[in-house]
């Protein structure tokens, strides 16, 4: 872990810090494709291989429309003013016109809103945005009735020009367990509280903090990911998993070149033995083998329109967190014949490695052309 603080102390002592970075959740299909329609008619350049894109982001792209307006169809102008209002907290003007406005009046720097419910607080230094969240998907088809209900909520916070921090728990129930092994769906999995009917319950934890720069950020969250473009689900990493722990870093000193890492910490379900053990009051206490992954990616834009992304990654176990595999910018497979020994055979000593690229095209207008491989269990 030291090596990494070092690392990061290194980046961040060269770097001119503004702007923060908040991750909007990627089950916001809404805005997803609505920034990719922009990246379609050549508005906005996109990185789509690499998601949840930040809110700051996604802000600054409604704004390069509101620029282009003339470029938009009806439909798009529309949504073009609901998600400006949704991310008004960028902008004090919007911000207050979205409040009641006797609350306005009273809390010169509060702001009570009804669609969606919420406060916010917004001075020269401190933003923060508090919700509710409650929601529920109903679904039927000849073969009878499902639903998917959730509540809970959540926070955003910025600090400065530099710092933010943010969090969102939501507890799920849902009348069948559409995310099991026999179901083929991209619903997002979840460690479940079975119940005798085929549902379940499960809590989902997501939250973080980051600190950001002109050409970069480092943050340490829980929450999900994906990697590499698609419109049903990604190859490389899918947000079907649940939310894990994941220091991540963030770098673009170029239009042309972008940097992704992250080091997660996963749950390996799988009981140790050994450190199990039975408590003073006669009950049984299973401990985990421990699990990470690592993983980057590196984006190369020789012209606008067009990506390419390659990368790599490793699942590894039974170690703490390896300090090789917290430098962002190694072929982790090359780690592994070092440290296991894997010319041996038959000592299945060495761990899980993957390759993978992505290319992506939009060059024509309203035409998006992509392809991605996978390399498993590389050799």
């Amino acid at each position: 872990m030291k090596y990494f603080i070092i690392l990061l102390i290194t980046i961040l002592s060269f770097s001119h810090v503004t702007g923060q970075e908040i991750p909007e959740h990627i089950s916001g299909k809404g805005i997803y494709g609505y920034i990719d329609e922009l990246a379609a008619i050549g508005i906005v350049d996109i990185n789509s291989s690499i998601k949840p894109y930040s809110d700051k982001f996604i802000y600054k792209s409604l704004k390069k429309a509101q620029n282009n307006i003339s470029k938009l169809n009806t439909r798009q102008k529309k949504e073009l003013l609901f998600y400006l209002s949704e991310f008004s907290y960028f902008d004090t003007y919007m911000l207050k016109s979205k409040s009641i406005p006797f609350i306005s009046k009273i809390l010169d720097k509060w702001n009570l809103e009804l669609l969606p419910p919420g406060f916010k607080y917004k001075d020269s230094l401190l933003f923060m945005n508090i919700r509710p969240i409650w929601g529920i998907t109903y679904f039927k088809n000849a073969k009878g009735t499902n639903f998917h209900r959730w509540g809970g909520g959540s926070f955003k916070m910025n600090i400065g020009n530099n710092l933010a921090a943010w969090a969102s728990l939501r507890d799920n129930n849902v009348s069948e367990i559409f995310s099991n092994s026999q179901y083929f769906s991209t619903d997002e999995g979840g460690n479940y509280k079975g119940r005798k009917a085929g549902g379940g319950d499960y809590s989902e934890m997501r939250g973080g903090i980051s600190y950001s720069w002109n050409w970069g950020s480092v943050s340490m969250v829980k929450d999900h990911l994906e990697w590499g473009n698609n419109y049903h689900g990604a190859n490389i990493f899918s947000s079907k998993a649940p939310s894990f722990a994941q220091l991540k870093l963030h770098l673009k000193p170029s239009r042309w070149f972008e940097f992704n890492y992250f080091h997660g910490w996963l749950v390996s379900n799988v009981i140790d033995s050994i450190r199990s053990y039975t408590t003073s009051n006669g009950n049984r206490r299973d401990v985990m083998h421990p699990k990470y992954v690592a993983a980057n990616m590196f984006t190369v834009k020789p012209f606008s329109g067009l990506n390419f992304s390659f990368g790599n990654s490793i699942i590894y176990s039974d170690m703490n967190p390896h300090p090789a595999y917290l430098i962002p910018f190694m072929f982790y497979k090359s780690v592994d014949h070092w440290l296991n020994s894997t010319d041996h055979p038959g000592t299945g000593l060495g761990q899980n490695s993957q390759m993978f690229a992505d290319i992506s095209y939009r060059g024509l207008k309203n035409f998006h052309f992509f392809a991605t491989i996978f390399i498993d269990e590389l050799k």
